[in-house]
């Protein structure tokens, strides 16, 4: 026979979660390895090592509006397998600058030259299932725009090269 509370049940992503304080902090002490690491290297445009993005398309791609994370669709890659990407539900919008902080962290940090990572429009839209525009044209057009509004805050930012 069992008596009292059974301890309280535990999910595992919970347990992984870092809270973001501690994940911003941790990924501040990553990019500056990456920024001296490149310096003593004898680099001469140096990035932020891209700690903060799981890759340079996700990263902006998906902190757009219009864009439906939860539900993801499958589509064919170029080699013919499998691959789960976002997909365009509504116009695609900007809500705020998605990598200005990477720029200044970075410019505040070296003297250097910098260059920071976006994905091009073209790209997104491939790696995207338009179940708005519909029209490949459209919705390239529209991550252009949202694209241009980022790299002229890039820019004011202080990034020497858009890559």
């Amino acid at each position: 026979m069992l008596l009292g509370n059974s301890p309280p049940r535990v999910r595992m992503r919970d347990v992984w979660k870092v809270p973001a304080r501690e994940l911003e902090e941790a990924q501040d002490d990553a990019t500056l390895t990456a920024i001296h690491d490149q310096e003593r290297a004898g680099i001469d445009i140096l990035s932020d090592g891209e700690i903060r993005r799981e890759s340079y398309f996700n990263h902006f791609a998906n902190a757009l509006d219009g864009i439906d994370l939860n539900n993801p669709a499958t589509v064919l890659n170029r080699s013919g397998k499998e691959t789960l990407v976002p997909r365009v539900v509504g116009e695609i919008r900007r809500r705020q600058p998605v990598q200005t902080r990477d720029v200044e962290f970075l410019r505040a940090h070296t003297e250097r030259a910098i260059k920071i990572t976006i994905p091009g429009a073209f790209t997104m839209a491939k790696l995207a299932l338009d179940e708005f525009y519909g029209d490949p044209a459209t919705l390239i057009a529209a991550y252009a725009k949202v694209l241009n509004e980022e790299i002229h805050d890039l820019k004011k930012a202080g990034a020497d090269v858009i890559q």
